[in-house]
């Protein structure tokens, strides 16, 4: 007999292949969005990560704002900047290119405390800026509590490797105005060179203001100039006169204030140094009081803010409330500052970040406030989002 041939039919062998594809096809179906998700995973945790270093740098300084010298000698009675001029104000203020005095912008802040420091003490004459820039000279008396052969402890250009700002603000008027060291202060002499800024010329300091070492800090989100249409969380920090970046791609920066809705008041009639908040009257102004106070008898000139049924539950103050005065030290002087500052007593902060992956966002929406490039689902990043708010303890100090 004929010996039979084994194998397959033509049919059956494109049977066979048509089945391997459909298979083979379900599985690189199946394996896409793993592959997506596997490029985007790196993508999250990086944004997490920016959005944890955001949140640890804002809260490290707004938790500081207003601290005032705890090592103060007996004639420097500081325990909160808030008692002499607001700490907190909703614009960037620096020695160049900041902000208008008095405005407000809610995507910005700027924040005053003290250090720890020995560089403390207070004028010995009367001080006038003798223009912008260097120049000017303090004459201080000498700082309490300095070695045998130190008078102005602390006061040193670069301190532990960080520039010197100082802090000079008189109590009875509410000016203040930082100014640069340019120099070791002259320890024989009782002098300090410093630069002063543009809004501190034509503002005269009484002999007993007081002059300190001081941190003053901006938070602003502002464009990188390393990646077009993006923006970065910057800080600008006086001791090192640079804008900082803090983290990339932020596509949101949101600051909202809450404050007391009552004015400021005496707990103790008649007993200005018993204020709640703000510099007290003084009793050698002409007329006695401030831009707090009517009088001397502490007649408040801020009214009270409505808040339901709670008068003392914090209420959020928006952009009229801290732009409408009463001035302090008054409308005309060129850092003036808006009275309403002072009842802040809480920071509301959001921060809001982009991935770096122009292939990982999609369409402007919801999900993106920038767009990108990602035309499928399983590649898409989203935006994130944070929020917190801090309640600065050298704030709340009067309530």
């Amino acid at each position: 007999m004929p010996r039979r041939e084994s194998g397959f039919s033509i049919v059956e062998l494109m049977i066979a292949m048509g089945i391997m594809m459909v298979v083979t096809g379900a599985m690189f179906t199946m394996l896409n969005p793993a592959q997506g998700t596997y490029a985007a995973q790196p993508e999250v945790s990086d944004m997490q990560q920016r959005l944890r270093v955001a949140q640890d740098n804002l809260a490290r300084d707004l938790i500081l704002a207003g601290a005032g010298p705890f090592l103060a000698p007996p004639d420097i009675t500081f325990s909160t900047l808030s008692y002499y001029f607001p700490p907190v104000l909703p614009y960037r203020q620096t020695p160049v290119g900041g902000d208008p005095q008095g405005s407000f912008f809610d995507n910005r802040i700027t924040l005053f405390y003290v250090p720890t420091t020995t560089a403390e003490t207070t004028l010995r004459n009367d001080f006038k800026p003798v223009g912008v820039g260097p120049g000017s000279t303090l004459e201080v008396n000498r700082v309490p509590g300095c070695a045998a052969n130190k008078n102005l402890c602390g006061f040193i250009l670069n301190n532990a490797g960080i520039t010197t700002t100082v802090l000079v603000v008189d109590g009875d008027t509410g000016n203040y105005d930082t100014f640069s060291l340019t120099a070791d202060a002259d320890e024989q002499l009782l002098t300090i060179p410093v630069s002063a800024p543009q809004h501190a010329v034509g503002t005269t300091y009484a002999r007993g203001s007081k002059v300190i070492e001081v941190r003053q800090r901006t938070y602003s989100m502002e464009p990188d100039k390393l990646s077009p249409g993006a923006f970065q969380l910057v800080t600008y920090d006086t001791t090192a006169d640079v804008n900082l970046p803090v983290v990339d791609h932020v596509v949101d920066l949101k600051f909202k204030y809450y404050g007391d809705p009552q004015p400021p008041q005496f707990r103790k009639a008649g007993d200005p140094a018993s204020v709640t908040y703000g510099p007290p009257p003084s009793a050698v102004a002409v007329p006695p009081g401030n831009c707090l106070f009517a009088d001397a008898m502490g007649t408040p000139l801020l009214p009270v803010l409505a808040n339901g049924a709670n008068p003392n539950t914090l209420i959020e103050l928006a952009k009229p409330d801290l732009t409408n005065g009463p001035w302090c030290p008054g409308p005309a002087n060129a850092n003036r500052w808006d009275a309403d500052l002072l009842r802040i007593r809480k920071i509301g902060v959001t921060i809001r970040v982009e991935s770096a992956v122009d292939a990982l966002r999609g369409p402007l929406g919801p999900l993106f406030n920038r767009a990108g490039t990602a035309k499928g689902g399983e590649r898409f990043v989203p935006d994130q989002e944070i929020h917190f708010e801090i309640a600065p303890r050298n704030l709340n100090l009067g309530r």
